[in-house]
């Protein structure tokens, strides 16, 4: 795979980075993959670059081959959204509910072990 933009690179190593730190803060991390994109739109495709898509493959392509610690798990979403077809996406970016229903599938079981939050979010009163 030819892709002239090498930001994915940059990208992963950012990602690579910023687990790192979770880890050394957090009993588990749980990396999804960059979602595919669907086909754009007449008005988006005529900006649109192949580049985008392949850069999402190599850039997921490179955290589902980095030796993580054990602590961190890698789900690959795209064959969850990718089987759903056109159905996944509202528009290039964007799930659909049916999309999101899929991603909930696929990440549910393993929030279920993880023990539940005791922090309270900081919220300001009006």
């Amino acid at each position: 795979m030819t892709c002239d933009w090498q930001g994915w690179r940059r990208d992963a190593w950012s990602l690579r980075h910023l687990v790192e730190d979770l880890v050394s803060h957090v009993d588990q991390v749980i990396l999804l993959t960059v979602f595919p994109v669907a086909e754009p739109d007449l008005l988006r495709s005529v900006v649109w670059s192949d580049e985008v898509q392949q850069s999402i493959d190599l850039l997921n392509r490179s955290l589902s081959q980095t030796q993580w610690p054990s602590t961190v798990r890698v789900v690959d979403c795209d064959s969850a959204l990718l089987a759903l077809g056109g159905k996944a996406f509202m528009d290039t970016l964007h799930l659909t509910e049916s999309g999101y229903d899929a991603l909930n599938t696929l990440i549910e079981p393993l929030l279920a072990p993880l023990p539940a939050a005791t922090a309270t979010p900081n919220v300001r009163e009006a």
